[in-house]
């Protein structure tokens, strides 16, 4: 997405994938567009959130119109099967103006035909939507390259060779780049590129599993949620259930303990998946940084070095806000948002701490 703003604004961009565009991190994701618990979230990320959710559905038209191919924004609404916390979220809806409903348990099963053999209460917050990660992948990546962006995959950068604060070569596995600005947005492999020449940046990577089974015709059209873990129906009949929280380093195995894991807590929410196949279990590595909040702003000693980086869990969501407000710094326009909470380097606001 940051390569689309630049390109967009007339830049000529390269862009640089390890792998293959999106698959280690955000491929894996389940494209909640909402943070799970949205009134746990801190108050200095909310302009960014705003601004996904606002761009989402504007983009998914845009891209589709552009490649024919579709990202599937829905609007599905999101269960949070719990209620301990309904103070808190009633008060976070009434004074940010979303909407959400208290419902008991059988106002939760006549939510969806699909839910009528779940007994239990909610919190329904109708307005939360959903975009599929690798529709919306394929999407850009077609998108980018019809605006002209070359795209080199399986190019790993080596390092970054820095002259008089500047970055004057991209060293990878075959080649050498040069450019006169470079925005790292590498998610957790974002550290190994900067220390050196840069101050260490203290990213790590946080392994989330998840399963996906098949229903048939009778799908669920409501995403689910109870103690962190989710259930995302896609339109055609695919269900995404995670996702685990593990500190496996940039280990991307899966593990027979994780699906026994989300298989329960699933069927604790939704019974009726128990009746339904599991047909896939993968895993991705979320970039995480100690406060929780992403990286976003030029490189503390090297001029023409940018970070987009660090949105852990939330980097679908964040995505569309962080890729305008680096475009903003690399192009010197006035800033979208307030960036002074997401700058590299010591000076930054304080979060909670990832649990």
């Amino acid at each position: 997405m940051t390569a689309r703003e630049l390109a967009l604004a007339g830049q000529k961009v390269i862009l640089l994938e390890r792998s293959e565009i999106g698959r280690e991190c955000s491929w894996a994701g389940a494209g909640i567009l909402s943070p799970l618990y949205p009134w746990r979230e801190p108050v200095i990320l909310e302009e960014l959130i705003r601004w996904g959710q606002a761009v989402y559905p504007v983009c998914a038209g845009e891209l589709l119109s552009d490649t024919g191919i579709d990202p599937e924004w829905w609007q599905s609404g999101l269960l949070v099967l719990e209620t301990r916390e309904k103070e808190e979220a009633l008060a976070w809806a009434e004074v940010r103006g979303c909407p959400i409903e208290c419902l008991d348990s059988d106002q939760v099963g006549r939510l969806d035909p699909a839910m009528a053999d779940i007994r239990q209460d909610g919190l329904w917050l109708p307005e939360v939507a959903q975009i599929r990660n690798p529709r919306l992948i394929a999407a850009l990546k077609s998108s980018l390259q019809s605006a002209g962006v070359e795209i080199r995959e399986h190019t790993m950068v080596e390092r970054l060779v820095v002259t008089s604060r500047r970055v004057t070569a991209i060293i990878t596995v075959t080649t050498e780049y040069s450019a006169a600005v470079i925005v790292i947005t590498a998610g957790a492999w974002s550290g190994q590129l900067l220390a050196p020449p840069a101050a260490p940046l203290p990213i790590r990577p946080v392994r989330g599993q998840m399963i996906c089974c098949k229903a048939g015709e009778e799908n669920l059209q409501r995403m689910l949620l109870k103690d962190g873990i989710y259930i995302i129906p896609r339109r055609d009949g695919h269900v995404l259930v995670g996702s685990t929280v593990e500190e496996a380093g940039f280990d991307k195995s899966t593990t027979p303990e994780a699906r026994d894991l989300l298989e329960s807590k699933a069927r604790a929410m939704w019974p009726a998946i128990a009746r339904i196949p599991v047909i896939r279990q993968w895993s991705g590595l979320r970039p995480a940084m100690p406060d929780g909040l992403p990286v976003i702003g030029p490189c503390p000693g090297i001029d023409n070095l940018y970070l987009n980086t660090g949105h852990y869990r939330s980097g679908i969501l964040l995505a569309p806000g962080s890729a305008r407000l680096s475009a903003d710094m690399i192009l010197g326009r006035q800033l979208s948002f307030s960036a002074d909470a997401f700058q590299p380097g010591e000076n930054r606001a304080i979060a909670p701490a990832i649990g």
